[in-house]
C-alpha cells in the first residue's frame, strides 16, 4: 500500500515532462520563421494592407485593377514618362534586379503613371517595354490613381510650367511598392535603387511567407 502514491508521483512526474517535451518539440517545429535582415527594403511583415478596389488601365488596353495584382508577387513603381532623372534610372534598377531572381521569385513589375494627362497607353506602350518587355505600363483617371496612391502612401504633385506650357514636371514620390500575392500591400523599397540588393531583399521577403 505505501508504494501506491509513490507510483502516482512518479506517472505524474513522467507525464509532466513528456508534456514539457511535447510543448518544446512543438515550438520547435512550428514556431513562426524569425523576421529576415533586410539590406534595404522595409516589410510589413504582420501588418500587410489589403488594397481598394480601382480601375486603371494597361499599355495594352486591358483594365487593370485590384485583380491583376493577385496570384503572384508584384513591384509597383508610381512616375511618369517625362520624368527626367529618378524614373529612368529606377526602371533601369528594377530591371537589373530581374536576372538575379528566378521562376516564381521573379515580379510583376508594373510602371504606374501619375501623369495621366500625357501618359496615354500609346504613350507608356512605347515607354515602358524599353525597360524591360515584360513590364506593364498602367494609366487611368486621376480620380482612380488617387485611390490606388492613397492607401499605400505615395504622393504626387503637379508642378506648372513657368512658361505656362505642357512641359510641366510631376513631383512624386520614388519608393517600389511591394505586393503579396494576396494583392496586400507588402513593403517598400526606398532609394538609392540598387538591382541586386533589392532582389537579395525580395527573395528573403518571399522566403519568409513561403517557410
Amino acid at each position: 500500500m505505501p508504494k501506491k502514491p509513490a507510483l502516482l508521483i512518479a506517472f505524474a512526474l513522467l507525464t509532466a515532462i513528456s508534456g514539457g517535451l511535447g510543448l518544446f518539440a512543438g515550438n520547435w517545429f512550428f514556431a513562426p520563421p524569425s523576421v529576415p535582415a533586410l539590406t534595404h527594403a522595409t516589410g510589413l511583415f504582420g501588418q500587410e494592407r489589403p488594397l481598394p478596389e480601382f480601375q486603371l488601365r494597361d499599355h495594352h488596353g486591358q483594365g487593370f485593377n485590384r485583380g491583376r495584382l493577385q496570384g503572384h508577387w508584384s513591384m509597383l513603381y508610381f512616375g511618369y514618362t517625362h520624368c527626367p532623372d529618378v524614373c529612368p534610372t529606377t526602371l533601369l534598377s528594377l530591371s537589373q534586379m530581374l536576372p538575379h531572381l528566378a521562376g516564381e521569385t521573379k515580379p510583376q513589375v508594373v510602371f504606374i503613371s501619375v501623369d495621366p494627362e500625357r501618359d496615354t497607353p500609346e504613350v507608356l506602350s512605347k515607354y515602358t517595354p524599353y525597360f524591360h518587355p515584360s513590364f506593364l505600363g498602367v494609366s487611368g483617371e486621376a480620380t482612380e490613381l488617387k485611390r490606388l496612391s492613397s492607401a499605400i502612401g505615395v504622393l504626387s504633385m503637379k508642378v506648372p510650367d513657368p512658361q505656362g506650357g505642357d512641359n510641366y514636371l510631376m513631383d512624386h514620390s520614388n519608393v517600389v511598392i511591394l505586393i503579396d500575392p494576396s494583392g496586400r500591400f507588402a513593403g517598400v523599397f526606398p532609394p538609392p535603387h540598387d538591382g541586386e540588393n533589392m532582389a537579395k531583399d525580395l527573395q528573403a521577403i518571399i522566403d519568409y511567407y513561403q517557410h
